[in-house]
């Protein structure tokens, strides 16, 4: 049986008093407690509460890289197939990481935090402007403006997203997979036109 190290057991308690306290209303105090070290044990590891918010995006982070590459090595320039991989991908990211998108979404507008976690969008519309570059020298897509083309993507999920996670089904009854085949054709026709 795996035993978690020191450095698991505060991240894994970070997490979680975050996603019930806020970033800002958690203390090291708290966290040490959670997670059943020593308060020294934190600053040992990680010198701040900070650092352990950074440590932990970086690991989130790190994960979702290997997998949105791994993922995009496989397009198959089926436009309507891709594009709804590429959003389910996304929409699962983003649900994996709940806890944290709604944290910073609540709390962070800059600073080192913001930064960190303003890269995994940017990663995505960087991959989704190559892919959608290909498409247009393909000539599958009239359009000619491959970032805002993305950036129509990104937010269109993003939106539904933070939707249904902040209100359920309270303003909606489609689920996720209904809006994703509506809005992805729907997004394609406007771009072909």
């Amino acid at each position: 049986m795996r035993q978690d190290s020191a450095k698991d057991k505060i991240m894994d308690a970070s997490v979680r008093l975050f996603s019930q306290y806020g970033y800002k209303g958690t203390s090291t105090k708290q966290i040490a407690k959670e997670a059943s070290v020593n308060e020294l044990t934190i600053f040992h590891n990680f010198a701040s509460k900070e650092g352990i918010l950074l440590e932990i995006f970086a690991c989130r982070l790190s994960l979702s890289d290997d997998f949105v590459a791994e993922y995009m090595s496989h397009l198959t320039y089926d436009v309507v197939e891709d594009l709804l991989g590429v959003s389910r991908l996304y929409h699962s990211r983003l649900q994996e990481n709940i806890d944290l998108v709604m944290m910073i979404v609540k709390e962070f507008r800059e600073g080192r935090i913001f930064d960190l976690y303003v890269t995994l969008p940017k990663k995505f519309k960087t991959l989704l402007v190559g892919y959608l570059e290909e498409l247009i020298r393909q000539g599958k897509l009239g359009t000619q403006d491959a970032e805002l083309a993305a950036i129509t993507f990104l937010t269109m999920n993003f939106g539904f997203f933070i939707m249904k996670s902040t209100f359920g089904d309270r303003v909606t009854q489609i689920t996720s997979e209904q809006y994703l085949d509506t809005s992805i054709r729907a997004y394609l026709e406007s771009l072909r036109s």
